[in-house]
């Protein structure tokens, strides 16, 4: 299901979602982008989080229902091991409370698949990208900033 790699400069995307059908949607559209990588699928939690840990991948696209621990609960579990792995949550936010969950264990974005499609989500994994190019090009900046300052 996963593709082969791309340019060192993309974006290492690892997809945890439950529906197959969903997974393969976002496969298809995430991969027809240069900036992206799709490294890896999850089916449920555990994998993900092992995935995460031997893949290190930039982001996770993971869906909120996977089977055994909720996504909610694989995202903290997982951002509390690779910290600097950003997580879009992929799934119905039916409450503010599902939202605030999400949020809190550690989610960098919402995609609600209620309202969404697959170019949504990929709307999402490249805003998230520039994010993390900006964050990392400051943490750079401040690094070499403080190596001067010695």
């Amino acid at each position: 299901m996963v593709k082969g790699s791309r340019p060192s400069g993309a974006i290492r995307v690892l997809i945890a979602e439950r529906d197959q059908l969903l997974a393969e949607k976002i496969l298809r559209t995430l991969s027809a982008d240069e900036r992206i990588d799709v490294i890896g699928a999850a089916r449920n939690a555990e994998e993900a989080a092992e995935l995460a840990l031997s893949l290190l991948p930039d982001l996770i696209l993971m869906g909120i229902d996977i089977p055994s621990i909720d996504g909610i609960e694989a995202t903290c579990r997982i951002r509390k091991k690779v910290p600097s792995v950003r997580v879009v949550a992929v799934g119905t936010f039916e409450t503010r409370r599902e939202i605030d969950l999400a949020l809190d264990a550690g989610a960098a974005a919402l995609v609600s698949t209620d309202a969404c499609s697959s170019a949504d989500i990929m709307a999402a994994a490249i805003a998230l990208t520039f994010v993390m190019t900006v964050d990392s090009n400051r943490s750079a900046r401040q690094s070499a900033g403080s190596a001067f300052a010695r």
